[in-house]
């Protein structure tokens, strides 16, 4: 009775396991306590996801274009605004109405005075006038002359107070460098301010600008070309007619022979194809050809021999002293 009171204990006691190694009955008791949830034992809640900032779209290539054709746009106007306000003080302003009793030929008279008083200094570079040579060596004899008409085809503005006139003249000047003749053709663009003073037209001040006015046009003179090939074909006879290696300034020279007692012969007519082209902007009439040129001549070292060929530009111009030959240029 007690064994079966004790098993009927049990059954509603904790639970109980059964040892029978010693035949003994041993009854070990296994007593479970309930387990409370811990900080250590507690479930771990998912980590919160890390918020990133949002980042803002790098610009593409149509938005760096378009700022690319911006600053481009920028650029370009201020190259175009610092040109404008540069150099030579740009073109004038369109013309007022002129006073009266003034006419284009005494607004130019006295800028025609001066450039041919500026002509008779003896100096490369007159302080007070529009045309200018150099020299690296101490010069002598110089001497500046006017060709063809400076004032045709000049361009004439009024602001109201003063005539702007832009024109070109062409000058050319020969002096002594050192023991060496030397002669240059000079294309001189100019601008002049004339005031009218108590009823007078006055030169104010003439200067040399650096590029030809777009408003300056020379009018082509009525010349036959019969006529101006006589006149290029005369001057390359003078050439030929020196006695000395190279010929001298104004000649086709390249340079090439050095003799004393030269002989030069023309192989052949360096007008019979020659033709021409009128420059407007200067009145300079360009003949254009090829010539050929024989030397037999003596140096220190002995006889020279030899020919000098090449395509040629013949500088002409016509002004008062009628058809002149300025320059034949070896190209």
């Amino acid at each position: 009775m007690a064994q079966e009171s004790f098993r009927q204990e049990n059954q509603e006691g904790p639970n109980v396991s059964q040892n029978s190694n010693s035949g003994q009955n041993i009854y070990i008791t296994n007593i479970q306590q309930p387990t409370t949830p811990t900080e250590e034992t507690a479930p771990e809640e998912p980590p919160e996801a890390e918020t990133k900032p949002e980042l803002e779209p790098e610009p593409g290539p149509e938005g760096c274009g378009w700022v690319l054709i911006v600053i481009a746009v920028i650029v370009g106007l201020i190259i175009l605004v610092a040109l404008l306000n540069n150099g030579d003080e740009g073109e004038p302003e369109s013309s007022k109405p002129y006073p009266a009793g003034v006419t284009n030929e005494k607004i130019l008279q006295p800028v025609s005075d001066t450039i041919y008083n500026c002509a008779k200094e003896p100096v490369l570079a007159p302080r007070t006038c529009p045309q200018k040579a150099t020299s690296i060596e101490e010069v002598s004899k110089v001497r500046w002359s006017v060709h063809g008409y400076p004032t045709d085809g000049a361009d004439i503005q009024f602001d109201g107070s003063t005539f702007t006139v832009d024109g070109t003249a062409v000058l050319s000047i020969r002096f002594r460098e050192g023991s060496t003749d030397r002669y240059e053709v000079h294309i001189v663009p100019y601008r002049a301010k004339v005031f009218l003073d108590s009823g007078q037209l006055r030169l104010g001040s003439i200067v040399k600008l650096d590029d030809i006015s777009s408003r300056v046009k020379k009018q082509e003179p009525a010349l036959a070309w019969e006529d101006i090939k006589t006149q290029v074909r005369a001057a390359f006879d003078r050439c030929a007619s020196s006695k000395q290696a190279p010929m001298p300034p104004g000649c086709p020279n390249n340079r090439r022979y050095d003799a004393d007692d030269a002989i030069w012969t023309l192989e052949s007519n360096p007008v019979l194809n020659a033709v021409k082209e009128f420059d407007e902007t200067t009145g300079v009439i360009h003949a254009l050809g090829s010539y050929s040129i024989h030397l037999d001549g003596v140096n220190f070292f002995g006889r020279v021999q030899g020919s000098q060929a090449g395509d040629y530009d013949a500088w002409v111009i016509f002004g008062d002293t009628g058809i002149e030959v300025l320059d034949i240029r070896h190209e």
